[in-house]
This record gives structure tokens, sequence and C-alpha cells, in this order.
């Protein structure tokens, strides 16, 4: 295999993972950093070779990048730091969950865990999902 063919096939396998992106945020009104990156590729594959693109344009470019990301994974810090809080204010309560069976479990809630962007609440030996929680009962019964 030549180098024009291996560069062609790198191409090709770009292109393929870019459209496949492209198809899981159709119809989203978002840019993530993968998109980002496409765009600036985009415009160095395609600009001017006489009026290239300027050293600082391209840093100032990155710079926002790393912006971005840098308040995205904020964001998701914040998130799960909310999901966690709403999770633990449920320490200690009874509360009525569904289970998979879609049968009504009542337990005291025993702890509360995060992963996966989601809260996971401990009750009676089992973990459940703050979204299974049905019920929540008052401390004075």
């Amino acid at each position: 295999m030549n180098i024009g063919e291996t560069i062609r096939q790198i191409e090709n396998n770009t292109n393929r993972i870019n459209f496949n992106r492209g198809q899981e945020n159709m119809g989203s009104d978002r840019l993530d950093k993968h998109a980002f990156l496409q765009l600036l590729m985009a415009k160095l594959k395609f600009q001017d070779p006489l009026n290239p693109t300027n050293d600082e344009d391209f840093l100032t470019q990155q710079a926002q990048l790393q912006q971005v990301e840098s308040m995205n994974n904020m964001n998701q810090m914040m998130q799960s730091s909310m999901i966690l809080s709403q999770a633990s204010n449920l320490v200690g309560k009874t509360v009525d969950v569904l289970n998979e069976k879609g049968e009504t479990i009542t337990g005291l809630v025993q702890n509360a865990s995060i992963g996966n962007n989601s809260a996971g609440l401990m009750i009676n030996g089992k973990t459940y999902t703050i979204a299974q929680v049905k019920k929540i009962y008052s401390e004075v019964q």
C-alpha cells in the first residue's frame, strides 16, 4: 500500500466516523467538542493557500475549545452533585419504589450513591434509581 492509498483510507475512515457521529447528533441543536474540532479541521483543510489562517486565530480557537470543554466538565460535575444531593435527602426516609417486575417495594433508604449520571438508593439491601421512587413518607407517621 502506498502513501496516497493510506491517506485516502485514513480520510475515508475519518469521514465514516464523522458521519456516524453526525447521525447520532441529528436533530440536536448543540455542538460538542467533536463537532467543534471537525469544523476547525475543515476550515484548515479548505483554507486559501495564498491567505492561510493566522496562528493567533488558531490559538484563539484552541483556547475557546478548552474553555468550552472546561465548562462542560463543570456542568457535568454540578449535575452529578445536584443528583446526589437530591438522593441524599431521602436517606433515612421510608419510600415506595417500583421494581423491575412492577411490584411496589416499601423500605427505608439506607444510603445514596451516584453512577452513570444517575442516583442510586439502597433500600432493603438492593439498589434502585431515584426515578423508581413513587412515594416518600413523612418522618412522622
